[in-house]
């Protein structure tokens, strides 16, 4: 799947073959937000990349994850780390347990009233700081995380350029999401109701065909 393809099969569905209404331009934002709603509805876009900690350094940014996402190889098509799922700390080369999701009042309580130096034990987020925080922290270098997050992918811009982040069948998609953001522009509530059940429908349908990606419980 092509850039072209998806305004072709999106013009398909708000019925304007021939540009009248709806801009090339515009439709392109309308399908980039599209492939972002869809990988953050179906998790398709994981990566697991390892971060090296810092003695004594508490926070680690989403920016830092993503800088180290784009080292791995291949590369994710990523712009954007939208949450951080799970984290495995590297421990040894064959021992890597899972730190544990804090809530941040219970994380602050446990961990930030008596800091200490050791191996971390678990992690939390604060508000949507965009960042993780880790504790206790690390008290010497050579140590890593592995951080199972999910990731924004980077926008098409031209009409050849293909789609590498959402796998088929998913791909169908993008054109129904790109039709509802349009028609909400255009302050057509009905059509825009129509193209969102559309969406509904068939992403019910292809996530019950596809196996599921899971994620550990949070609070365990």
């Amino acid at each position: 799947m092509v850039l072209s393809d998806y305004l072709y099969l999106t013009r398909q569905l708000l019925r304007d073959a021939n540009a009248r209404f709806f801009t090339d331009q515009f439709l392109t934002i309308c399908i980039n937000n599209a492939r972002d709603k869809i990988c953050t509805d179906s998790i398709v876009t994981r990566t697991n990349p390892a971060v090296t900690l810092v003695p004594g350094q508490e926070v680690y940014t989403y920016q830092t994850i993503l800088a180290a996402a784009l080292t791995l190889s291949p590369a994710p098509p990523a712009r954007q780390i939208v949450v951080v799922l799970n984290v495995l700390f590297n421990q040894t080369a064959s021992l890597s347990p899972p730190l544990r999701r804090y809530a941040w009042s219970d994380f602050n309580r446990i961990f930030r009233t008596n800091p200490i130096n050791s191996f971390p034990l678990g992690f939390a987020e604060y508000g949507v700081s965009n960042c993780i925080y880790i504790q206790p922290t690390i008290p010497g270098t050579g140590y890593t995380i592995d951080v199972d997050c999910l990731y924004l992918p980077t926008q098409l811009s031209t009409s050849n350029v293909t789609e590498t982040a959402i796998p088929d069948p998913l791909t169908e998609l993008v054109s129904f999401f790109a039709a509802f953001w349009a028609t909400q522009y255009e302050q057509d509530a009905a059509r825009a109701t129509g193209f969102m059940q559309s969406y509904e429908l068939m992403k019910d349908y292809m996530m019950a065909s596809i196996p599921p990606w899971s994620i550990q419980n949070r609070n365990t």
